[in-house]
């Protein structure tokens, strides 16, 4: 009964079990790239998911993995109280467009 599925009841919870999903995919993932880079496996399934040893199916992983870290350092921010996302934009305006010649 440890695995039955709990609805969260505050968002919190809700950040908690994603984040703990996300590390179960990812570690699935990992041990999938690794057994099929060490040739134990020819093809493994993750889900839906099915990849072989070739270089496309490799790659996909490898993004998969990449989102995975992604989406649960996000988590982890949200959970930390940090911003979601720290993004600055920066705008270089020429100053000659801005000011009209007068010579």
């Amino acid at each position: 009964m440890a695995d039955e599925i709990q609805i969260p009841r505050t968002y919190r919870e809700k950040y908690m079990q994603e984040r703990e999903r996300l590390y179960r995919a990812m570690y699935s993932a990992q041990m999938g790239y690794e057994d099929l880079i060490s040739g134990r496996v020819t093809s493994y399934s993750l889900g839906n998911r099915s990849v072989s040893r070739n270089a496309p199916d490799l790659k996909t992983l490898m993004d998969f993995i990449k989102s995975c870290k992604d989406q649960i350092d996000e988590i982890e921010a949200i959970l930390s109280g940090r911003a979601v996302r720290a993004t600055s934009t920066s705008a270089f305006i020429m100053p000659a467009n801005v000011f009209p010649r007068f010579w």
